[in-house]
């Protein structure tokens, strides 16, 4: 497996873990002292910034001596992340926090649930079923949610329909129990009750349309058999229904613009599936425009269908040393272990590797990507970017840079890509979870981004948030 998939898989992880809230949860007990001593003998073991300072260094023993004083002060757990998170910004690494859990992270409670189970349930009974009934029933079929989560067959029962799990990531469910269902109502209307990941009841409108099946704020879910002929696309279904932060459109007859704010893992099959069905549009701009303000990374492979429009020459994409300290390793195969069954096998092949040079600082090498003949490359390529483009963002930007002659316009990048590859550490407080990065970047030490950021070729002063406004600026700048 290729350095950048694992670095790809762990920055999802670093989004995940800051998209649950950090406070409003209970109070608990917690020895602030004590957990204060433990983030600080960990990571001066275990974080890679050490490897290229000093921890004598006179400005972090500062550091050091202020957060243990404040320790002392610590009332609660609330007030104890606080304290560390403070400590840890010190660093100007993005990777590195506190998170405040609370519940957040205890096993939800599964609640009971008085459906019907289709016992030993296959994917070939499921179509034998559908065949028996025939694609005049336009709910009756194996459905897939956008996201690939779950995998159901929605077969008509004594109360109405039922949909019965085939397959799922959530290990909350199990094969044969019922994940939705739709009952008639008094007057005759299909009424959708929806059991959330702990079971809860949720009755949220719904909209059949052919292939589609959209539970409203929910997901959507994409009919794969029986398959009748003229389905639509539930990527362009998504995208036109939600937006999902992308943008593709023509601004002119020259200039085609495409927005990407969401790099979030399972975003990529729409964003592949969106170039796909413009690339005639994007090979016959003049000028294509590639927005990414507001865009704090995540899956890197988002970008993939992208390079071909865009790099005239081989382009660096900087590989990652990984700092294989016992509780690193440790650490890392639990999360894998924890994640089983719902990531690909070859991470722990990743693992393994890693496992070699324990006590080491494994060294993967850079990437190297070629233009991909058969494609027309519009004459600019323009990418406008913002001080919260972080992370995998940048690592797109310098991998287009050292590619093409591409221009960047906007302003500074967030600087937030020079460690990577975050992992979990518990400590004695149970309500905070440190995180920290595992790996740094080939650039370093020579080529740091942290703190300093990618400076633009061409800078703006819009500070509108509407897009329109952007593009006409940077039109004028280029002309």
């Amino acid at each position: 497996m290729g350095e950048t998939q694992a670095a790809f898989f762990m920055k999802y992880c670093f989004i995940l873990l800051l998209s649950f809230p950090l406070f409003g949860f209970g109070q608990s007990k917690c020895d602030c002292v004590q957990t204060v001593d433990s983030v600080i003998v960990h990571i001066e073991r275990n974080y890679p910034f050490f490897i290229f300072h000093s921890t004598l260094d006179s400005n972090y023993i500062q550091q050091k001596r202020i957060v243990r004083e404040n320790s002392l002060k610590s009332t609660s757990s609330k007030n104890c992340h606080q304290i560390i998170q403070n400590f840890l910004s010190w660093f100007g690494d993005g990777h590195i926090g506190i998170s405040y859990s609370g519940d957040v992270f205890k096993p939800k409670i599964i609640k009971d649930q008085n459906t019907q189970i289709w016992e030993n349930l296959t994917e070939d009974a499921a179509k034998r079923h559908c065949d028996s009934v025939g694609s005049s029933d336009p709910l009756t079929g194996i459905w897939e949610s956008y996201e690939s989560f779950y995998k159901v067959l929605i077969a008509k029962t004594k109360i109405g329909y039922s949909a019965f799990i085939l397959n799922t990531i959530n290990k909350n469910w199990k094969k044969g129990e019922v994940k939705m269902e739709f009952i008639p109502s008094k007057a005759g209307k299909l009424v959708c009750t929806f059991y959330t990941s702990d079971h809860s009841i949720e009755n949220p409108e719904f909209v059949l349309s052919g292939n589609i099946l959209e539970i409203n704020k929910i997901t959507v879910w994409n009919r794969l058999y029986p398959r009748n002929g003229g389905e639509k696309s539930v990527e362009s279904y998504v995208s036109a229904r939600y937006k999902w932060t992308q943008e593709f459109r023509n601004w002119s007859k020259d200039v085609f613009y495409i927005q990407l704010q969401n790099l979030n893992a399972g975003v990529k099959p729409l964003i592949d599936s969106l170039i796909k069905e413009n690339k005639v549009k994007i090979e016959s701009a003049k000028t294509l425009i590639i927005d990414l303000r507001d865009n704090e990374g995540g899956d890197l492979t988002v970008f993939e269908s992208l390079y071909p429009f865009i790099l005239e020459r081989p382009a660096i994409q900087f590989g990652t040393n990984y700092y294989c300290t016992p509780s690193n390793l440790k650490n890392y195969q639990k999360q894998l272990n924890e994640l089983e069954g719902e990531i690909d096998s070859e991470f722990q092949m990743f693992a393994k590797e890693m496992q070699r040079f324990q006590g080491q600082i494994w060294k993967v090498s850079n990437d190297t990507l070629y233009p991909v003949p058969g494609f027309k490359k519009p004459e600019k390529v323009i990418l406008l970017v913002n001080e919260k483009c972080k992370s995998s963002t940048e690592d797109f930007i310098l991998t287009i840079k050292s590619g093409s002659n591409a221009i960047i316009a906007g302003t500074k990048t967030g600087g937030v890509a020079d460690f990577e590859e975050v992992i979990e550490i518990p400590l004695p407080c149970e309500a905070l979870i440190l995180f920290h990065p595992i790996g740094f970047s080939n650039r370093l030490p020579s080529f740091p981004i942290d703190g300093i950021g990618i400076k633009p070729d061409i800078k703006l002063k819009s500070r509108s948030k509407a897009w329109q406004p952007w593009v006409r600026e940077v039109l004028n700048a280029v002309k």
